[in-house]
């Protein structure tokens, strides 16, 4: 029997995602006259890696393969594209709320100044602390491939997707909230805050042209690295030997997002918050996509099949909805 072969943005429905944020970055970005230059080398890769993964895919000489392809091409074109939306989200947005996010922490006994030294004075915790909190990227990377070799596509889309949901909320909350930072209000290692030189330049509304080479994280309300933090222990959830090692990993990403991000302690809480309501809301549309990939991978084979029958079809589904249950 002839596998069915379908376009990659049917099987691969997180490039739809994508196709949505940029056609938002592109309007938005049109609206109110912001360019974005330098992108070659997004195109680039992205396109590489497709073009591995298609290739691995349709000749269906390594669905590992294929899948990193596929996913490593998605994350980087939602990183750009998700940037864009949250430096458009900051672009002349007043007032700031960093003195009320302050007078928060304050209020649940948090003093961003003592934490902040609390983790500088100890050389190896704030070296530990430092490289939790870069470890992003790497955890991204890692979790594409390791998702790939188990086998476990259906963690990957969970990743990709309860991202994508919460940076969505995250840019929404920002426009209506925006802030530019602990390191900024305290006056403390100003320096270290180096995305200010762009959040001050949307506000004031100043500069029309970005850069993808120097584009920068600009979100502090509330914390995109809380919510991928608590993303990244989710997804791991079932794995023996993975998920001690992603708790014990984010959980030092957590404890750094304040003195390595220049966060309040607000905006970790939100963070987080937006991280279990996007996993709520995935959560609920995985039956619904399971169902609608199955019907697009079943369907043709029914009609060209007269042994994959209606019964079969049926059974398939129940296996699948219970593989759904079973992730959860």
């Amino acid at each position: 029997m002839t596998k069915e072969r379908h376009p990659i943005i049917l099987r691969h429905p997180e490039f739809l995602a994508i196709l949505l944020f940029l056609a938002v970055d592109t309007v938005w970005s049109s609206i109110l006259g912001i360019n974005f230059i330098d992108y070659g080398r997004i195109l680039a890769a992205t396109s590489g890696l497709l073009l591995i993964g298609s290739y691995y895919g349709f000749s269906g000489r390594s669905e590992r393969l294929a899948e990193m392809g596929y996913y490593g091409a998605a994350w980087i074109s939602f990183s750009a594209t998700g940037a864009v939306l949250t430096y458009l989200a900051a672009y002349m947005r007043t007032p700031l709320y960093d003195s009320a996010f302050a007078e928060i922490d304050a209020a649940l006994g948090f003093s961003w100044p003592i934490w902040f030294e609390l983790g500088s004075t100890n050389v190896v915790i704030d070296l530990l602390l430092r490289i939790a909190y870069h470890s992003l990227i790497f955890q991204i990377l890692g979790s594409i491939i390791f998702f790939a070799h188990t086998k476990r596509t259906d963690r990957n889309k969970e990743l990709f997707w309860a991202a994508a949901i919460s940076l969505a909320i995250t840019s929404a909350i920002a426009y209506a909230y925006p802030a530019v930072g602990a390191f900024y209000h305290f006056k403390i290692e100003v320096q270290r805050a180096v995305h200010l030189q762009h959040v001050f330049d949307l506000i004031a509304g100043t500069q029309p042209i970005y850069s993808f080479r120097d584009m920068q994280g600009i979100v502090t309300f509330p914390s995109y690295h809380a919510a991928l933090a608590v993303i990244f222990m989710y997804v791991y959830r079932g794995f023996r030997r993975a998920f001690p090692f992603a708790v014990a990993l984010n959980t030092f990403m957590l404890i750094s997002t304040p003195a390595n991000g220049g966060h309040y302690l607000i905006d970790v809480i939100a963070g987080s918050v937006v991280a279990a309501v996007s996993v709520l809301l995935l959560r609920h549309a995985a039956p619904r996509l399971s169902r609608s990939t199955l019907h697009m991978r079943l369907v043709p084979q029914a009609a060209s099949n007269p042994f994959l029958n209606s019964s079969s079809h049926r059974g398939a589904a129940d296996c699948l909805s219970n593989e759904v249950r079973d992730t959860r």
